[in-house]
């Protein structure tokens, strides 16, 4: 897996860093960032960092290729629970900068995306 930086323009960018730690960098635009699979992502210093979310400008995540659970047969979508305790497996939450998801339904992130300098992030920030 490579570790990419991923450099948009002021248009409305959609970036898929893919595998790998990648910085993604929408710039200004009403930017979509993609995340398809766990094995994709990482946790701590592994996890994907967008250096410029701004859901002011639009900016998006787009988990939807993404099977939150990884329990039930078929594809599954995430239920975000703002900064609240994993309680079970298709959850998201976001937590000091960092959006975590859990797909297993332990007790822990199974994968972070670190948005850097956001303090709030809510379920309006997801590509429904």
């Amino acid at each position: 897996a490579l570790n990419n930086i991923l450099r948009g323009n002021t248009g409305n960018n959609i970036l898929d860093g893919g595998a790998g730690a990648d910085v993604l960098v929408g710039d200004t635009g009403a930017d979509t960032f993609v995340f398809r699979a766990v094995n994709e992502m990482g946790i701590g210093a592994d996890r994907d960092v967008i250096s410029d979310f701004n859901s002011l400008q639009g900016d998006k995540i787009d988990l939807t290729k993404f099977d939150a659970n990884l329990l039930t047969a078929g594809f599954n979508g995430f239920s975000f629970i703002g900064a609240a305790d994993f309680t079970g497996a298709g959850q998201l939450r976001f937590v000091d900068h960092v959006l975590s998801g859990n797909v297993s339904g332990n007790t822990g992130a199974d994968f972070e995306i670190q948005l850097v300098g956001v303090n709030s992030f809510s379920a309006n920030d997801l590509v429904a």
